[in-house]
């Protein structure tokens, strides 16, 4: 499900349980506990997206999202965990020590996905950041101009880096996903220019079933609008 450019898995992982690790697979593909702000902008937006699932109990958040520490208050000593409740928006510490008190459920979600090595076919890229969702439909102009709204760094994927991508995607579908949408054209950072400099390059995504994947670039008019999701070097 995505939620301005924050995709939130379709259901919960866990439900009431006191605690939740993230699992190392968990932490490649950028899932996270989403934090009190990301929280509170799904907790608004379900009035307007009937998609938005979560039921009306108390879930786990990022711990460290508010910057304070319950142990600096007057709450007495036991095991804490921060945490949002969806029924009214209210979010805090709660003790979880005690039985049946202070369980939450979990939904992960992502923004980004880290992409610290990647090899395939003998290339490699490294030390990249992949947005979760795609910003959607755009001709070039208007793609640069979205992009230079998310801050410093961020671009179009170059073609190699869009091929390794999604030959990753296609040969490690277990350990990694970097949502890619079906039988799209992916605008890329490489300008194959003619003579009135009105050509960029894409990468077509087809996506068969969930063991079959393929790309192949094609060349568009800039005027054409292509999908769009961004990238940049950490």
């Amino acid at each position: 499900m995505k939620i301005r450019f924050i995709q939130l898995m379709d259901m919960d992982l866990q439900s009431n349980v006191s605690k939740y690790d993230l699992t190392e697979e968990m932490k490649i593909n950028g899932w996270q506990l989403p934090s009190i702000d990301e929280m509170s902008m799904i907790f608004n937006e379900q009035s307007r997206n009937t998609n938005i699932n979560l039921e009306k109990k108390w879930y786990h958040i990022n711990q460290d999202s508010d910057g304070k520490n319950p142990f600096d208050s007057n709450l007495p000593v036991g095991f804490y965990q921060y945490q949002f409740n969806f029924s009214n928006g209210e979010h805090g510490w709660r003790d979880c020590t005690e039985d049946h008190w202070g369980l939450a459920n979990v939904r992960l979600l992502r923004s980004e996905i880290p992409i610290k090595y990647l090899v395939h076919n003998g290339e490699t890229i490294s030390n990249l950041i992949l947005q979760a969702c795609d910003m959607g439909e755009m001709n070039w102009n208007e793609a640069q101009s979205q992009i230079s709204k998310l801050g410093d760094g961020w671009r179009l994927p170059t073609i190699k880096e869009f091929e390794l991508i999604y030959g990753a995607s296609e040969f490690c579908k277990k350990e990694i996903d970097f949502n890619l949408s079906a039988n799209k054209n992916y605008l890329t950072n490489d300008k194959r220019i003619d003579a009135t400099e009105n050509l960029v390059s894409a990468i077509h995504i087809s996506i068969y079933d969930s063991d079959s994947m393929s790309g192949y670039v094609e060349n568009f008019d800039k005027s054409e609008k292509l999908m769009v999701k961004a990238i940049k070097s950490i």
